[in-house]
């Protein structure tokens, strides 16, 4: 390639081989997608029968403060449910693209194509957000960790 080049300056073509791995890509996404979907109901779904379990075992004696245990339930209830908003989320884009890949390369069309691409996009943007934020809290566990150790003696 030629010094100051630009790989995308000239027209990309999307070949038979390239069609196929596309194919076959936007076959896995969808059921990938749909799984997602279903997964995240039930999550959904949990996220009320936790809430539910933790106040069970309050009432049944299990718990030694029945008002922690009710605000443990309701703190399950809506993580789980953010949880499952987001699965939703991820599977939404992974859904979408599958199902405008798939249309794409039916008849050619280049605004699904478009489509197909910008809803991978979101859907690693969200990937990235999310790993940004598991980075973060690893960080502040190491770091907190590290401060309770030195701080309680035992280094």
């Amino acid at each position: 390639m030629e010094q100051g080049q630009h790989l995308l300056s000239n027209e990309l073509q999307v070949d038979n081989f390239a069609q196929a791995h596309l194919k076959e890509t936007a076959m896995w996404a969808k059921l990938l997608g749909i799984v997602g979907f279903v997964m995240s109901a039930l999550l959904g779904l949990f996220s009320f029968f936790a809430g539910t379990i933790f106040d069970n075992m309050s009432s049944r004696g299990y718990a030694y403060d029945k008002n922690a245990a009710a605000m443990g339930a309701t703190t399950i209830t809506v993580v789980y449910l953010i949880f499952a908003a987001i699965g939703c989320m991820v599977s939404l884009f992974t859904y979408r693209f599958a199902v405008k890949m798939k249309a794409a390369l039916v008849s050619s069309d280049q605004t699904s194509l478009n489509d197909s691409f910008k809803n991978l996009k979101l859907l690693f943007r969200v990937y990235g957000v999310i790993a940004l934020i598991y980075i973060f809290f690893i960080a502040m566990g190491l770091l907190f960790g590290g401060l309770g150790a030195i701080l309680s003696g035992g280094f």
